[in-house]
């Protein structure tokens, strides 16, 4: 009897360690957890527990599918979700969810996530998407879509917390946006208060809200700050970004397409070849400019953000896609002779593993 009592446990053990379900936590708080169906590879292996991030960034892999599990509270989600070639599909409610679709190819390409009952009176649901050529959005919460609609671009990866009512809010970065003069940062939100500090040209900011005043409440220097929001902008206009994406879908032109050092401008009366070619090409489709030296020129490497060209040494060009803290995407030719769209990491004047900045121009 005491042999097969042994046997029984070690066999729910085994079970147990098989299980993808993540170890919890906390016997308290409300529990959600989640995983993706990922093409080329099916469903991750394990739940992550929120605060966490499933997906994969950088490997141009879709999301096809979120399956969500909220327990240990009273109360429910309700998810939404916008399917490449479906459209919209339907709402769900319940406490175990499968949004998108498994086994047809289809990305997800929108979502949105809210809590209902007792656990939404006490919590918040907070989260963000990696889109596939533009990076990580900004924060969404309770009900608010994370994606994009109309522009085939598909979720890689979904960031989710939950967060108490009263707690802190997630912050969205914005972009300081003046005719090349610094900023000022003030202690209350009025020009008349005193100054406390001041962000150059470009320069990222962190932004809580933006009052009916105009004025945004900043994270600035360990401490809420405020700034004149008209001075503030997202990285890349949708209509740049629209553009960026036509242009990157092009045959000509789309990431593995040959693209020989000799190669001439196809678009562009800008003279030059390669690299600086594919650059000159992009920038006039994009911008409507004649030659990627046609902006504003910066040589700081903090000042560098989406829509920006950069010129590297010796002697190469790329475009920023976008930047997330130090990941920095670009898209440039004539890199092994092809095209290429790949993410890089930066470290003072290097984007590693391989660039050095020499300087870069702002178009926008």
């Amino acid at each position: 009897m005491k042999k097969r009592t042994i046997a029984i446990l070690l066999s729910i053990l085994l079970l147990l360690a098989a299980s993808p379900l993540p170890v919890s936590a906390s016997s308290s708080a409300p529990q959600l957890f989640f995983r993706m169906h990922l093409s080329g590879t099916g469903w991750e292996s394990v739940f992550t527990y929120a605060p966490g991030m499933c997906g994969t960034t950088g490997q141009s892999r879709q999301a096809e599918c979120l399956e969500l599990h909220i327990s240990n509270c009273s109360g429910s989600i309700t998810a939404k979700c916008h399917v490449a070639c479906k459209g919209d599909l339907p709402s769900q409610t319940g406490n175990d969810l499968l949004i998108g679709t498994v086994g047809e190819g289809l990305g997800l390409e929108c979502i949105s996530l809210m809590l209902n009952g007792a656990v939404a009176s006490e919590y918040s649901i907070q989260y963000r998407t990696h889109v596939a050529t533009i990076g990580w959005l900004d924060w969404a919460r309770d009900g608010q879509e994370s994606g994009t609609k109309g522009r085939a671009l598909s979720i890689e990866a979904i960031e989710i917390k939950l967060v108490p009512k009263n707690s802190a809010p997630s912050t969205t970065t914005y972009y300081v946006k003046t005719n090349g003069s610094n900023l000022n940062v003030r202690s209350a939100p009025s020009s008349s208060s005193p100054k406390v500090g001041s962000l150059y040209n470009g320069a990222p900011v962190s932004v809580y809200s933006i009052s009916n005043t105009n004025w945004a409440t900043i994270a600035f220097n360990g401490q809420c700050a405020y700034v004149y929001a008209s001075y503030l902008t997202h990285s890349v206009g949708e209509s740049a970004i629209a553009k960026l994406n036509s242009f990157l879908s092009s045959p000509d032109f789309q990431a593995g397409t040959y693209w020989p050092s000799s190669q001439r401008p196809k678009l562009s009366t800008y003279s030059c070849s390669g690299c600086c070619a594919f650059t000159a090409d992009l920038v006039w489709y994009v911008y409507g400019k004649k030659s990627p030296r046609s902006g504003k020129k910066f040589t700081n490497p903090d000042e560098i953000r989406a829509g920006d060209v950069l010129l590297f040494s010796p002697s190469h060009w790329a475009y920023v896609i976008s930047r997330n803290g130090n990941s920095v995407e670009l898209a440039h030719g004539n890199w092994n002779s092809h095209v290429v769209v790949a993410t890089y990491t930066l470290q003072g004047y290097s984007l590693l593993p391989n660039k050095t900045i020499s300087y870069g121009y702002h178009f926008q």
